[in-house]
C-alpha cells in the first residue's frame, strides 16, 4: 500500500469513504487472481448496488480469488491523487487497480462512461483497450448499460452481458487458468468470447455505407459469434446469494439490507429497458427469503430490509411473506421500491406500515389511462386512487408519483391528466389520511432505449421538456403538491451515450479530457466541455436522437437479449393501435421468445404457509428495562468515522450481539441508545462512552462477551457498567472533554506560548457559519486549562449547555496565521469528566482487552 493514499484521507470531506475494513468486508492478502469490482460513482451510490454484493460474494467464495471493491473517489480526493501522483487503490488491500488481474465495471447508467475513464487513468491503466500490454489487467464491464456496449468499446476489453452469477466463476477460471499456461491477451480473450454472454469488441468492427450510416456490426474472428447471447441464471433459488453483506461506514443511498425476492418482469411496459433484458421471471422461495433476511440482519445489524424486484407487488406470495416479517419479535421496517398501483391489497399495505416505513412511491408513469395503454402500463385510476387511499388509511404521511414526459404519441392533454390525478390523488389522502404531509410529483424525461419496443422513438428535445416543466409547475401549484424533475440536460445526454454507436467513443473521450465526471450528479455536470467534445468529434447528436427507421440496422443489433427484434416491432405496432399485452405469469403467452418451456421458463412460487410468529417482548412502556454505560476507544481508520457513522456502527453491533435493545415507541421504533459529545472526524479517543437500555439484565461481562467482537475496526471496547435508575443521563454527567493535541515539531516554540496567550486573552471570538448565516462566538469561557509540553498541547474544553468548541477551532484562533491547518494536527479525547472535574471514565467496570 502506498502510505501516501491514507495521507491523503486527512484532506478531504467523508474519509470513511476510502477506509475499507468495514464489516463482513473481505480481505485476502494472498490471491492467485485479484478482481476489483468497480463502481464508476461515489461509494454513497455504489454500495446500495445487489448486483455487486452478489458477485463479491460469488467470487471471493473461490479459493485463490480475491474479490474486492473500487469506487469513484469523489472531486476532492480525485484532485489529490493526480495531484500527489498516487493510484487509485482497491478498498481491501489498498492494491492499485493496475496491479490487479481483472477490473470490472457495473454499467447502471450511461452517465457514468466518463467516470470509467478517469477511475481507469487513476488506477494507472491506459484508457483505450488497444494501448494496453501484457502487464495491464483485463477490463471488462457488465449491467444494462452493456446491452448496447458500443460507445464504450474501444475502452473495455470485453463485456458480460446478462446474469453474472455463473458466468463470472467460469470468467474467473478461464482468466486464471490462462494466467497460468502463459497465454497472451488476444489468446485469453479469444478464449473468453466462446463463454455464453462475452462480448469482445476488439473480435468485431461496425461497417458503415459512404454515407456514414451504420450498415451493420460484423465479427472479424471465428472465435466470435455473430450475435452475443446473454447469459442466464434459470433457476434463482439455487443461485449464490450474500448473507453477510459489507455494512458500509457511511450511509448509503439504500442503507438496508437488500433481498432480491424476483428477477425479471413480464408486465410489459414498452418503455422498460429492464423487463425485456431479464425475461424470464424468476422468484425466490418465501421459505429461502426469510432464511436470508434472519441472517442477514444477524450478520449486519440492520434494521430495514427492501424487498427488491423489478415489481414486487407482483410476487405470488407477497402478502404471506409480509405476514411473517412483520411478526418478528424484533422491529424490522420493510421497503418496497417498485411497486405498481393496485399489486398490493390495503391488508398487505396496513402489514407494510406496521413495520414503520415513513414513505411510499406509486408509479403511474403515464397521466391518462389512453397514454398508459400506449405504454402498456395496465392500471387504472381507479386502482391509484384506491392505492393511495389505503396506504394513508395504513398510517403513511407522504407519497410519490412517479411520471415520465416525452412518451411516444404524447399530448398536452396527457400532462394536464398528470396534474389532475395528482390533484385528485391529494384530496383521497385527506380524506382518509390522520396528516397530509407531502405529495410529490416527480417526472422525468423519457429515454427510448435499446431492446424496447420503443427503440425506433425519437426523443424530445432540452427545450420541449423545459416547456412540459413550466406547464406542469402551473398545473402543481398547491402547498401539499412538490413538483419534481429530471434534469433535462442529463436526460439529453443520456440519450446520445444510450442510442450511440461506436463513433461516440471520441466523444466520450473527448469529454473526459475536458475534465467531465460524474456527469450523472447536476452539481458536476459540465455540458459546454460536452458540447465541445461532441463537436470537435463530429458527433451529431440529433443523429442518435432522432426517430429511426424501423428498417435500418441498429447499433446494437448483433447483441441478442433472448427476445427477437420482430417481437418488439409487434410490440411497437401495438402500442400505435393502443392495444395492451397482459402478464404471461397470470394470462396468456405473450410469445416473446424468450422461454423454450424446458429450461427457461418463468419461475414461479404459488403457495406459502407463514410460520407462526414468534414471541413479541412487552411494550416499552409496560415492561423494566435496564440501563449499561460502555466504554470504548476509537483508533487506526475508525477516527475517519463522523458522529453519525459511528453512532450507527455502534448501534449496528448491539443488534449484531443480539441484546435484548430497548426501543422506543411510535412509527418508526429505534433502539435506546445515547451517545458522548461528538468526536471530531479525524480524532482518536480514548474514552469514549454510550448508554444502552436492555429489556432484561444482563452481567457487564455478559455484555462485553456479546459486544465485543460484534464491533467495527478501530472501535474497541474498554468497559461496560450498570447504571442505577436514577442515574443521570449521560448528556447530563458529561461536563469537560480532556484533549491531547501533536502539534508539527516546528510549532514547539509557539506551542509553549499558548497558555500565556491565553491567560492574557479576555475575549477570542470566531465567526461560525451555519445554514448561510453567520454567529459571532467567544471561545473563551469554552477553555478550562491549556498546558504545554513541547509540541505537545492538552486541553481541558467544556461540553454543556453553555457550548462546546473544537480543539481545531480553538487553536486556529490562538495561533492565526502561523495556524498548519487541520490535516496537521493529531487529536486524541482522552478523558470525559463531570462538570466538577471528577472522571467519569472510572465508572465503566475494566473489561479484558
Amino acid at each position: 500500500m502506498d502510505p501516501r493514499y491514507l495521507a491523503l484521507l486527512d484532506r478531504v470531506e467523508r474519509p470513511a469513504r476510502y477506509l475499507g475494513g468495514e464489516v463482513n468486508a473481505v480481505v485476502k492478502p494472498r490471491a492467485e487472481l485479484r478482481v476489483a469490482l468497480c463502481f464508476p460513482d461515489l461509494y454513497d451510490l455504489g454500495m446500495s448496488h445487489l448486483g455487486l454484493k452478489i458477485l463479491y460474494e460469488i467470487l471471493n467464495r473461490e479459493a485463490g480469488v480475491a474479490a474486492e471493491r473500487c469506487f469513484a473517489p469523489a472531486p476532492d480526493l480525485r484532485e489529490l491523487l493526480r495531484a500527489e501522483g498516487v493510484l487509485l487503490p482497491t478498498l481491501e488491500t489498498k492494491t492499485p487497480l493496475r496491479e490487479c488481474h481483472l477490473v470490472g465495471f457495473s454499467l447502471q447508467y450511461e452517465m457514468c462512461a466518463t467516470t470509467l475513464l478517469e477511475m481507469l487513468h487513476l488506477g494507472g491503466i491506459p484508457i483505450r483497450a488497444a494501448a494496453r500490454g501484457e502487464a495491464d489487467p483485463l477490463v471488462c464491464a457488465g449491467g444494462p448499460c452493456a446491452f448496447n456496449p458500443e460507445p464504450l468499446a474501444p475502452f473495455v476489453d470485453f463485456f458480460l452481458l446478462g446474469d453474472g452469477e455463473e458466468a463470472v466463476v467460469e470468467i474467473a477460471h478461464r482468466v486464471r487458468d490462462g494466467r497460468r499456461r502463459g497465454r497472451d491477451r488476444a489468446a485469453l480473450l479469444r478464449e473468453l468470447a466462446a463463454i455464453r454472454g462475452v462480448y469482445v469488441p476488439a473480435l468485431y468492427a461496425p461497417e458503415y455505407d459512404p454515407e456514414g450510416r451504420l450498415v451493420a456490426t460484423r465479427p472479424l474472428d471465428p472465435a466470435a459469434p455473430e450475435r452475443v447471447t446473454k447469459a442466464l441464471v434459470t433457476r434463482l433459488d439455487r443461485a449464490p446469494y450474500p448473507t453477510a453483506p459489507v455494512v458500509p461506514h457511511v450511509q448509503t443511498t439504500h442503507d438496508r439490507i437488500s433481498i432480491e425476492i424476483s428477477r425479471g418482469c413480464t408486465e410489459g411496459c414498452r418503455f422498460c429497458q429492464a423487463g425485456y433484458l431479464y425475461r424470464p421471471v424468476r422468484e425466490r422461495s418465501p421459505e429461502r427469503i426469510l432464511e436470508l433476511v434472519d441472517r442477514s440482519v444477524a450478520a449486519t445489524g440492520y434494521e430495514e430490509v427492501s424487498l427488491s424486484s423489478l415489481s414486487t407487488g407482483d410476487y405470488a406470495c407477497l402478502p404471506g411473506l409480509v405476514q411473517a416479517l412483520a411478526a418478528r419479535p424484533e422491529p424490522l421496517a420493510v421497503a418496497m421500491p417498485s411497486l405498481k398501483a393496485g399489486s398490493l391489497s390495503p391488508e398487505v399495505i396496513a402489514a407494510v406500515g406496521r413495520t414503520g416505513k415513513s414513505g411510499y412511491t406509486i408509479a403511474p408513469e403515464a397521466g391518462s389511462p389512453r397514454l398508459r395503454r400506449v405504454v402498456n402500463k395496465g392500471i387504472t385510476d381507479e386502482q391509484v386512487l384506491e392505492t393511495v387511499a389505503s396506504v394513508f388509511r395504513a398510517g403513511w404521511d407522504s407519497l410519490k408519483l412517479y411520471f415520465m414526459i416525452g412518451l411516444p404519441t404524447e399530448t398536452e392533454a396527457d400532462h394536464e391528466a398528470i396534474a389532475d390525478l395528482a390533484h385528485r390523488c391529494l384530496e383521497v389522502a385527506r380524506r382518509e389520511g390522520r396528516r397530509v404531509r407531502q405529495i410529490t410529483v416527480s417526472c422525468s424525461t423519457f429515454v427510448p432505449k435499446a431492446h424496447t419496443p420503443f427503440q425506433w422513438c425519437r426523443q424530445i428535445s432540452v427545450a420541449e421538456t423545459e416547456a412540459i416543466h413550466r406547464r406542469m409547475k402551473r398545473l402543481l401549484r398547491h402547498r401539499k403538491l412538490h413538483f419534481r424533475w429530471h434534469d433535462p440536460r442529463v436526460s439529453w445526454l443520456e440519450g446520445i451515450l444510450s442510442r450511440g454507436d461506436r463513433r461516440v467513443a471520441a466523444a466520450i473521450e473527448a469529454a473526459w479530457r475536458r475534465g467531465c465526471y460524474l456527469d450523472g450528479w447536476g452539481d458536476y455536470l459540465r455540458l459546454e466541455a460536452w458540447e465541445q467534445a461532441l463537436a470537435e468529434s463530429g458527433v451529431e447528436p440529433e443523429a442518435y436522437l432522432r426517430e429511426r427507421s424501423l428498417e435500418e440496422p441498429l447499433p446494437w443489433d448483433h447483441i441478442d437479449p433472448m427476445i427477437p427484434k420482430r417481437y418488439l416491432l409487434k410490440e411497437w405496432r401495438r402500442a400505435l393501435a393502443e392495444a395492451q399485452v397482459g402478464d404471461c405469469r397470470v394470462e396468456k403467452c405473450s410469445a416473446c421468445g424468450v422461454c423454450d418451456f424446458k429450461t427457461v421458463v418463468n419461475e414461479l412460487h404459488t403457495e406459502f404457509a407463514p410460520p407462526p410468529p414468534r414471541p413479541r417482548p412487552p411494550a416499552p412502556a409496560e415492561a423494566p428495562f435496564w440501563r449499561y454505560r460502555v466504554g470504548f476507544r476509537r483508533t487506526g481508520p475508525a477516527r475517519f468515522l463522523s458522529h453519525l457513522e459511528q453512532g450507527a456502527a455502534l448501534v449496528r453491533a448491539l443488534r449484531r450481539a443480539g441484546l435484548p435493545l430497548r426501543h422506543t415507541q411510535g412509527f418508526n421504533p429505534r433502539p435506546k441508545v445515547a451517545f458522548g459529545p461528538a468526536l471530531p472526524v479525524g480524532s482518536e479517543g480514548r474514552a469514549e462512552l454510550f448508554e444502552v437500555e436492555l429489556t432484561r439484565p444482563l452481567t457487564p461481562e455478559a455484555i462485553a462477551e456479546r459486544l465485543a467482537p460484534a464491533l467495527p475496526e478501530g472501535l474497541e471496547l474498554t468497559g461496560v457498567a450498570p447504571l442505577a435508575a436514577g442515574a443521570p443521563s449521560l448528556s447530563e454527567a458529561v461536563g469537560l472533554a480532556v484533549y491531547e493535541v501533536h502539534l508539527p515539531e516546528p510549532l514547539a516554540a509557539v506551542a509553549a506560548q499558548l497558555p500565556e496567550r491565553l491567560a492574557r486573552c479576555d475575549r477570542l471570538v470566531v465567526r461560525r457559519r451555519r445554514k448561510g448565516k453567520v454567529k459571532e462566538v467567544d471561545l473563551r469561557p469554552l477553555v478550562v486549562g491549556l498546558t504545554a509540553a513541547g509540541a505537545r498541547l492538552t486541553l481541558t474544553l467544556r461540553h454543556d449547555a453553555r457550548g462546546a468548541t473544537r480543539p481545531a477551532e480553538l487553536l486556529a484562533a490562538l495561533l492565526g496565521e502561523a495556524y498548519p491547518g487541520d490535516a496537521a494536527l493529531r487529536v486524541v479525547r482522552t478523558a470525559l469528566l463531570r462538570p466538577d472535574g471528577t472522571p467519569l471514565a472510572a465508572e465503566p467496570l475494566p473489561v479484558a482487552s
